[in-house]
């Protein structure tokens, strides 16, 4: 995958949480249980403490935007008539977790300058 197109998919803040969330689940897990996951790291609070229409919202982005664009890039599963998702094997996940190593990298500490 190009790395501008990683870049893309990491630009969103909920396919981050939600590349994040897939990662600690190890497994797949319903949109449902996603969408209250990363509408928890939204909101910063536990998914026992959002409301009904919060994790709609999410839910509705999850189903129509984030997770269709992970899967055409091959980044996650999907299996809509079950409604589970998991992180997908091979090359795409690959480069986009790569890329998300680099932007933790980034600036290299030679191209900062400290204040004197």
């Amino acid at each position: 995958m190009e790395p501008t197109e990683t870049a893309r998919l990491l630009a969103s803040v909920d396919r981050q949480h939600a590349l994040y969330e897939l990662v600690l689940a190890d497994r797949a897990i319903t949109i449902e249980d996603l969408s209250r996951r990363v509408a928890a790291g939204r909101h910063r609070t536990g998914p026992e403490t959002l409301d009904a229409e919060v994790i709609e919202r999410a839910r509705i982005r999850m189903a129509h935007v984030h997770v269709p664009k992970l899967a055409a890039s091959d980044v996650v599963s999907v299996d809509w008539e079950d409604d589970e998702v998991w992180l997908a094997d091979g090359e795409a996940a690959d480069d986009v977790f790569e890329t998300a190593r680099l932007f933790e990298e980034w600036p290299p500490d030679h191209h900062v300058r400290h204040p004197q």
